[in-house]
């Protein structure tokens, strides 16, 4: 297990306009607190707004960025994609600030710990437990952006970026206790997935997935004649509820491989949330009625609450997203409702090529034994300095980063 250097917290001040950051160093010492005159709901509300919207813009031109678009789906053009890693950079500089960079308010404590974390908390493991309001902490860059960048750009600026430089790991507003346990999944005898696949994502990579996990389920499924099957590969939205709702325990790992619509909720007197329109589309590109399924069906299932939780990979567009006062999201589901252990999903829209092989890459590891919160920072690095690609800084993980199998499966 690896201990966590430090934990940031977020809420509200006694004036709601604004946010209090507490840091909590876990080595010792006192923690400090901060009321931030700019750190508002409205505030992170605009900038989660409008970084969003920038990050799909990208998303949408990855072929542009590619250096061989006909023979290789991964590597970028470090000229081509230049923009996309400055743009990233200068957002999270402007965050960091915000956050950390206070000297005019005197705040010399505050100005401590960012030293602290530059000069001796590398690849540490950092936990942020934001009861109000989040934002993607992997963009966070703790150094100032260079106008122009130069040949060797990349290579100066990985080790500023959060989401390459520490163990990362954001714990959604929901009761903290069950984060006490251990983190070992129990896979003795047998290690169970739950996968589901679009196989009609655009440019094939949905039949990619298909052969994937058909080739990995031989392996799993081995000896196994009778169910349950260690592997459940899932294509219908039938077959989806099927397993979720007759699933059989332990879990391991639940992995969804689709496209992802983010709805909007409101609570209500009751507490109630709409989660209608938040849909995850599993034929096809669009939301139909037999192609997607929504928070709202699997509500109205009443599905049970894990046993053993199990980690929920859904790799879509914006996964992960929720906005101030807005509950409707995947991961709320399943974290809060189902009680799963952790939950990976994307900030915003990845392209499907990148998605195709940073999933089936996460799984192969995660099958191996490994934590999460060092699989995923690991593959973010191994995506940037092999393909200059910087789409793994979309991916962000809530829940316990040590969370790992305690056997190897493959």
């Amino acid at each position: 297990m690896k201990p966590a250097a430090l934990t940031i917290k977020i809420n509200s001040d006694s004036d709601i306009s604004r946010l209090m950051l507490i840091f909590e160093n876990e080595m010792g010492g006192d923690p400090v607190h901060h009321p931030s005159p700019q750190l508002t709901p409205k505030f992170l509300e605009t900038e989660l707004v409008d970084i969003r919207k920038q990050m799909s813009d990208w998303a949408k031109l990855y072929d542009s960025y590619l250096a061989d678009p006909a023979t290789d789906q991964l590597r970028c053009d470090p000229g081509l994609v230049k923009e996309v890693w400055r743009g990233l950079a200068v957002w999270g500089r402007r965050m960091y600030r915000v956050l950390f960079d206070i000297p005019a308010n005197n705040s010399a404590d505050l100005t401590a710990w960012a030293q602290d974390l530059k000069e001796t908390f590398k690849g540490d493991r950092i936990i942020i437990d934001s009861a109000v309001g989040d934002i993607p902490w992997g963009l966070l860059y703790d150094e100032e952006v260079p106008e122009k960048l130069g040949d060797n750009y990349l290579e100066q600026m990985l080790s500023h970026f959060w989401a390459t430089s520490y163990e990362l790991e954001v714990l959604p507003p929901y009761p903290r206790t069950r984060f006490r346990w251990r983190p070992k999944l129990d896979n003795t005898g047998q290690t169970r997935l739950t996968v589901t696949i679009n196989k009609e994502v655009k440019g094939n990579y949905g039949s990619a997935q298909v052969t994937f996990f058909e080739e990995l389920a031989k392996t799993l499924n081995a000896g196994v004649t009778e169910e349950p099957f260690p592997l459940r590969l899932n294509s219908l939205t039938q077959e989806l509820l099927e397993s979720i709702l007759k699933r059989q325990e332990p879990q391991h790992l639940l992995y969804f491989f689709c496209h992802h619509k983010k709805g909007s909720g409101s609570w209500t007197q009751r507490g109630w949330r709409a989660f209608d329109d938040t849909a995850m589309i599993i034929r096809g590109e669009s939301v139909k009625a037999d192609s997607a399924i929504t928070i709202k069906d699997f509500e109205n299932k009443e599905i049970k609450s894990f046993e053993f939780p199990p980690v929920v990979f859904l790799n879509a567009c914006g996964s992960t997203q929720t906005e101030i006062g807005d509950p409707t999201s995947f991961m709320l589901y399943f974290i809060n409702v189902l009680k799963a252990y952790a939950f990976i999903g994307t900030e915003a829209d990845v392209p499907a090529a990148f998605a195709d092989d940073f999933g089936r890459y996460f799984v192969s590891e995660f099958l191996k034994g490994r934590r999460l919160g060092e699989l995923l920072s690991e593959s973010r690095l191994r995506y940037a300095h092999a393909h200059q690609n910087p789409f793994g800084l979309y991916y962000t993980l809530y829940g316990n980063g040590n969370v790992h199998l305690g056997e190897a499966a493959v």
